[in-house]
């Protein structure tokens, strides 16, 4: 899909062509541009540089069509073309493209890190082929991915690197409420189940070694994102040996645990993840 950076122009080329690949008998020819909510933000006009008998027509969409409003990081924009044919007949041809900011990955807006920083973090972890043979746009789709499954886990920080002086919460208001993000453990360790909901008043506080560790666990997951993991697909199947050649591998009985992000991310983030259970009378 066609992608641009918010408030650049867009360029459309549609082959004036049938789902068969016959050749669409163009008379005129018209276009509009719709919002996701459907809402029309051109109304019918004219592709002007249409010549009848031309196999292929370009509309361009200008930037102040394609503008983001605050805080979006993403939008979607449809280009619907309305062809009159030789028979009077109507033919409608749809284009979609992305619109997204010119930096659409940073601290905690929808990342860890920028998509350089996870390519300067990626350098020093081996095995990525992967990732580092994605496109960019591939990338960035599989970092937000990542960082929405890292988002999921639950994290224990040392409260005395958060400076020692967060508002106590307790642990029962945070699980009951599902609205604040941090509880205590102790005295020493804050409970983190929220992470990506953290307020910036909170994430400013948290440890850097702790943030490069989140960084790398990151890209580890976009890696597996990328590139799947057919060991982990076939265990969670219920699968408990696999025979190739002459060659037999296997597994305990019954399906594989079950956890939001793989196993070498999980190792990435060792002495930060909080495994807590509550138990409660029937």
């Amino acid at each position: 899909m066609l992608t641009c950076i918010g408030g650049s122009s867009a360029t459309l080329a549609f082959d004036l062509n049938y789902e068969d690949g016959s050749r669409i008998d163009a008379q005129s020819i018209t276009y509009r541009l719709y919002d996701k909510g459907n809402v029309a933000l051109i109304a019918q006009t004219a592709v002007s540089s249409f010549a009848i008998g031309d196999p292929s027509v370009t509309v361009v969409i200008t930037g102040a069509n394609n503008t983001l409003g605050t805080g979006v990081l993403t939008d979607v924009r449809k280009v619907t073309l309305l062809i009159i044919t030789g028979s009077g007949d109507i033919v409608q041809l749809d284009k979609s493209y992305i619109i997204h900011a010119a930096n659409e990955l940073s601290f905690m807006v929808g990342s860890y890190q920028t998509v350089q920083e996870a390519e300067l973090t990626a350098y020093s972890i081996p095995n990525l082929t992967s990732f580092e043979s994605a496109t960019q746009s591939q990338k960035i789709t599989a970092l937000k991915e990542a960082f929405n499954r890292l988002g999921m886990m639950t994290y224990s920080v040392d409260y005395n690197y958060m400076g020692g002086s967060l508002n106590y919460v307790t642990e029962t208001n945070t699980m009951s409420s599902g609205s604040n993000p941090l509880s205590y453990l102790g005295a020493r360790s804050v409970i983190i189940n929220k992470l990506n909901l953290l307020p910036t008043s909170y994430t400013n506080l948290l440890p850097a070694i702790f943030i490069e560790k989140l960084k790398v666990a990151q890209v580890i997951e976009a890696e597996y994102i990328l590139s799947g993991d057919s060991e982990s697909d076939v265990r969670t199947s219920g699968i408990v040996s696999e025979k190739v050649g002459e060659s037999t591998t296997i597994w305990g009985r019954g399906k594989a645990l079950q956890l939001p992000v793989s196993k070498r991310a999980l190792q990435a983030l060792h002495g930060y993840l909080y495994y807590g259970s509550i138990l409660r009378r029937g």
